[in-house]
């Protein structure tokens, strides 16, 4: 059995992480709507303005809002005129998509000053704190993935029986 404090620190840390992803969530989507962009739009848009022509299982890839249907957020982004969708990968059933002049020019006015707002949110660290912060969570983000699969196969083992 855990002893209580630990468990009271885990615990702790748990709603810690919780509460701070929630505030950083809103405090982006606050700033990003300043500028004219969604979460999921400005994810789209700087896959775009770094590689044009991603398909769309590449730019999920940048989308941090966790878009499960990266096609309808395509084709909304295609409606407001901000990307073209084609196909012009060598395997026709991959759709890729493109900036159009309106959507360079949101991702122009977007990028630099989002990038700005972070170096500025995370102002408070020194650079060691960074690293020692990155170390700790690239650690938490393979544990959770680890944990993960220990669940899929144990449901899959589960479901076999």
């Amino acid at each position: 059995m855990i002893e209580d404090s630990t468990f009271a620190e885990r615990s702790q840390a748990y709603v810690s992480l919780r509460h701070i992803g929630n505030e950083l969530r809103k405090a982006s989507s606050r700033h990003l709507a300043r500028l004219g962009a969604t979460d999921a739009h400005f994810g789209v848009l700087r896959a775009l303005h770094n590689c044009d022509g991603q398909t769309l299982s590449e730019i999920r890839a940048w989308v941090l809002t966790g878009s499960s249907n990266i096609s309808t957020l395509m084709r909304r982004m295609e409606r407001e005129g901000l990307v073209e969708l084609f196909k012009g990968h060598p395997d026709q059933r991959f759709t890729q998509a493109r900036l159009t002049d309106k959507g360079r020019a949101l991702a122009e006015a977007t990028i630099t000053p989002h990038r700005q707002y972070v170096t500025d949110l995370l102002s408070c660290f020194s650079p060691e704190e960074l690293k020692e912060l990155n170390y700790l969570l690239e650690k938490l983000d393979k544990h959770l993935s680890l944990q993960d699969r220990r669940l899929t196969m144990r449901r899959e083992v589960y479901d076999n029986e």
